[in-house]
């Protein structure tokens, strides 16, 4: 056999074996009997796993961005609300430079789920200071650091708009607590 026919079966079996649990439900459920929602919110949570997986998520994937979107693109095809993807899309719209593909991204997850995924405030605070939105920016560091105040994160970009407006004893502080 060719190495790309080998590489590819071996792909297959390794997220095979990576989402049996899943696959195994998904299989054993009488698709017959299954209504259209269900099947379309299993199919949906199956590709934004393998999606994170594309995505590393937990350094526990492999890296590649094209792949990651395609999945993450393809689960919401199956359900419009699916958890996680609209705010994975905009990370890799992010990571891109694509700003405005990802603002238009994390203002749907963060209207659709809230705050079940506090990150997204993060990532809201990063794509304003990418865009050098700096005060919207730091209301959503703010808001990201209130929840989660002993993370280094949130403190250290927090720290940055601080300084890129000048407001030095600010940075300061906000980069000291981070530490």
């Amino acid at each position: 056999m060719k190495r790309k026919t080998v590489a590819l079966i071996l792909l297959a079996l390794v997220i095979c074996f990576l989402f049996w649990t899943e696959v195994d439900d998904f299989l054993s459920k009488d698709t017959y009997s299954m209504s259209e929602p269900s099947l379309s919110s299993s199919m949906a949570t199956l590709s934004l796993k393998i999606g994170n997986q594309y995505f590393n998520l937990g350094q526990n994937g492999v890296y590649n961005l094209d792949r990651a979107e395609y999945f993450f693109k393809k689960a919401l095809s199956f359900d419009k609300e699916v958890p996680d993807a609209w705010h994975q899309l905009a990370r890799i719209d992010f990571l891109r430079g694509n700003f405005n593909g990802a603002l238009e991204k994390i203002n749907t997850q963060i209207s659709l789920h809230g705050d079940s995924l506090m990150s997204s405030y993060y990532i809201r605070g990063l794509i304003f200071g990418y865009m050098g939105r700096f005060t919207e920016a730091e209301d959503y560091f703010k808001r990201f650091v209130e929840w989660n105040p002993n993370g280094w994160a949130g403190w250290n970009d927090l720290s940055w708009v601080h300084f890129a407006q000048g407001e030095y004893a600010e940075a300061a502080y906000a980069a000291l607590r981070g530490l």
